[in-house]
């Protein structure tokens, strides 16, 4: 937001605009040094794309040797630093001329292959709506209609595309036996009807996934079939049955006959192939079934019982310094101050991990626990020095195997908690899992946490 915000800066914008008015004004240096262009960014996606995945890897760079104490206040400073004026002078320019060169990709292939070009843009509206690629044609529209007063392949291509989602959505709705999905098929068919599409793309037809896959179709072939009579769009606005009236033309009497049954064929194609194609559907008995089943499981009342791995010091989890650890975020949590450098097996498991940096194990049991012991607070930054695995993923362990060895003292002279931490990854299949650790000092064997079924 902050790179979006210098590229939105009000010196920009109002001097890309004094450059498009034919005024003078006055060069803009980033340091008094850099010269910076005045572009426009307010309609652009692909420049604040390039920009975050550039500032993806350098604050990651930063961080990496970046002192812990200082890095929350001056790695994101720095990281904006390096980015800001990258961004400036070289992401932002580059992303606009391709968002141009698309528009232009468009236009020429409008103007040389009409038919596959209105089948392309019907087809991947959506697609582009879902992405934000939409604005970098929206300003070439938009200079279409200033210049000749008509447009002849976005707006063609966008009606095509919003009753191919109509279509699709209506094709759930009578096909569906999920009274839930009927209701919002219903709702949000109408609304694709008046030209809002987005709950129909995102509460159906995404969701179902091949739904999507009609729409897509309709779209296509009626965007071809629209781009074959030269249809034309006189005004802009939501595409849908509210702005088929711009399609009136008062020197072709078929523009408007044509636009409408273009319109209906987008819908019956896109319903056609969502009903043929179909989709899975799970009623609403079948999920009550499933929900009752897995509450019946659950409530057995049997308890699986969790050992420790590691002798030392119980530790209250909420009182760790990672968030994600202390608000067992990741699942139940108990945490242990190792005394000892082994860490043993607490029951008879699988191996299902052996992180790169061997800072983390995870085991399965044969009663369905899956644990995760995580050796200290951000130690996957020691890329495995002062770890040395015995087991590798796949390997059958027995309760007090070793599994794996640890230098606590060299984890605390490089300024990381050694602090081990047992995790039950899969506490939501079980009614509770509860800390029964008793004691301060814990030893190997002794039982910390049981799940109950």
């Amino acid at each position: 937001m902050s790179i979006a915000g210098v590229l939105l800066y009000p010196t920009m914008v109002d001097g890309f605009n004094a450059l498009s008015a034919g005024e003078s004004v006055q060069e803009l240096n980033l340091f008094g040094i850099l010269p910076v262009p005045y572009l426009n960014y307010s309609s652009s996606v692909i420049p604040i794309l390039l920009a975050v995945w550039f500032l993806s890897h350098v604050y990651q760079w930063v961080k990496k040797w970046m002192p812990k104490s200082v890095t929350l206040m001056f790695s994101p400073v720095l990281t904006l630093l390096i980015v800001v004026p990258v961004t400036l002078i070289v992401l932002g320019p580059i992303g606009t001329y391709i968002g141009s060169a698309l528009a232009g990709g468009i236009l020429w292939l409008f103007e040389n292959f009409g038919l596959l070009a209105g089948a392309l843009l019907g087809a991947t509206w959506p697609l582009l709506v879902m992405t934000g690629m939409h604005w970098a044609i929206m300003p070439m529209a938009l200079q279409i209609y200033a210049a000749q007063g008509y447009e002849g392949f976005m707006g063609p291509a966008m009606l095509a595309a919003t009753f191919g989602m109509t279509g699709a959505t209506f094709a759930v709705l009578f096909k569906t036996k999920d009274e839930n999905m009927k209701q919002i098929s219903l709702s949000a068919g109408i609304s694709a009807l008046l030209g809002i599409t987005e709950p129909a793309m995102y509460g159906v037809t995404l969701k179902l996934k091949k739904p999507f896959i009609g729409a897509m179709t309709g779209g296509a072939i009626a965007g071809a079939v629209l781009n074959i009579f030269s249809v034309k769009s006189f005004s802009m606005g939501i595409p849908g049955l509210i702005v088929l009236p711009g399609y009136v033309d008062p020197n072709n009497g078929m523009n408007f006959p044509i636009t409408i049954m273009g319109s209906i064929l987008a819908i019956v194609v896109a319903f056609t192939v969502t009903w043929i194609i179909g989709f899975e559907d799970e009623t609403t008995d079948e999920v009550e079934k499933v929900d009752s089943s897995a509450d019946a499981a659950k409530t057995s009342g049997e308890q699986i019982k969790i050992a420790s791995p590691v002798n030392g010091q119980f530790v209250a989890v909420e009182n760790l310094s990672d968030e994600t650890f202390a608000q067992q975020i990741m699942g139940q949590t108990t945490a242990i101050q190792p005394s000892s450098n082994e860490i043993i097996a607490p029951f008879d498991a699988e191996v299902t991990l052996v992180a790169e940096t061997n800072h983390a194990i995870g085991l399965r049991s044969s009663d369905g626990i899956e644990l995760l012991i995580h050796l200290g607070i951000d130690t996957v930054e020691l890329k495995g020095k002062g770890f040395k695995p015995q087991v590798k993923q796949g390997d059958q362990v027995t309760q007090g195997d070793l599994l794996i060895e640890i230098d606590v003292e060299a984890i605390k002279e490089a300024g990381y908690d050694p602090v081990v931490l047992s995790i039950v990854t899969n506490t939501a299949d079980y009614l509770d899992v509860i800390s029964t650790a008793t004691e301060e000092d814990i030893v190997v064997g002794d039982n910390i946490a049981a799940a109950i079924n």
